[in-house]
């Protein structure tokens, strides 16, 4: 890749996003562990990423579009909704060590 980022960069960052919700009762994947081995034989969403490199369609989410060149990306639409609550509001404080 462009910036020396490899699909390995990638896994280990789903890894700890993954280890952080197998401690988080509110997440998706609370006590749901997932290894470095199965991150790395993950289906293939869209090279380079894979499976669990993906957001969850759950309560909030986020895109980041890889390309080579602006033109190919044509955004028909966005749209953002909120309660008026910040995530902090949201969570259990424990979580935080506060």
């Amino acid at each position: 890749m462009k910036y020396g980022t490899t699909t390995d960069d990638f896994a280990l960052v789903a890894l700890k996003n993954h280890d952080s919700a197998f401690l988080n009762p509110k997440a998706r994947f609370y006590q749901k562990k997932v290894t470095l081995k199965e991150i790395k034989r993950s289906p293939v969403v869209a090279s380079p990423l894979r499976l669990f490199d993906c957001s969850l369609s759950v309560n909030g989410g986020a895109a980041c579009i890889l390309t080579k060149d602006r033109a190919d990306v044509c955004i028909k639409a966005s749209s953002l909704y909120t309660d008026g609550k910040r995530p902090s509001d949201l969570c259990d404080r424990n979580l935080a060590g506060v």
